[in-house]
């Protein structure tokens, strides 16, 4: 059985942060998503792939 998906609200769009080299930049990017949803702090390890 497939889940149904209730699509309702805002969906801010997230930009990826990225330091000069090109690696990801988890601090910056978690930031950006802390001004989006001020409400909510979001932890830089919460960031991290298959965190």
């Amino acid at each position: 059985m497939t889940a149904r998906i209730s699509w309702e609200g805002v969906f801010p769009a997230v930009t990826t942060q990225f330091r000069e080299d090109l690696s990801l930049d988890v601090d910056a990017t978690a930031k950006v998503i802390d001004a989006l949803v001020p409400r909510r702090r979001v932890r830089p390890d919460r960031l991290r792939h298959g965190g």
